[in-house]
């Protein structure tokens, strides 16, 4: 008997995070939204709420926040790194390996940009176009 309900237990766990991997998009916009001080985290109650409303609101999330996600001593949840152990790994192997060939290409057009700037303005208009942006 314990072994259906382990059996239950994990299934129900694999389809957690798998809607949790489908659904990290708009997790982290979610999280975001309620990140006041921009520091990647967010109170467990927000947490729950954001869960509730993305992923499904009859999950009892504040159970199962425990086997998810650490929440630190003063309640609040570091959701980056919680949103981080659902990412794609070949797709990010993919991105790593892409950024690796574009730097130098990229570095290139900078550096042939800057040039034109300076050789058009003095240093400080160039330094202003930047304060601009």
């Amino acid at each position: 008997n314990d072994y259906w309900v382990r059996c239950a237990e994990e299934d129900v766990m694999r389809r957690i995070r798998m809607a949790i991997f489908c659904k990290r998009s708009e997790l982290l916009h979610q999280f975001q939204d309620h990140d006041r001080d921009k520091r990647g985290k967010c109170h467990v109650l927000d947490w729950v709420g954001v869960m509730q409303r993305v992923i499904n609101p009859c999950v009892p999330w504040s159970c199962l926040r425990k086997d998810l996600v650490p929440m630190e001593r003063d309640g609040m949840i570091a959701y980056v790194p919680f949103i981080e152990r659902y990412q794609n790994t070949l797709q990010t192997r993919w991105s790593r390996a892409w950024v690796a060939k574009m730097l130098p290409y990229l570095a290139g057009k900078m550096e042939a940009f800057l040039n034109s700037l300076l050789a058009e303005n003095t240093e400080k208009e160039a330094l202003s176009y930047f304060e601009m942006c």
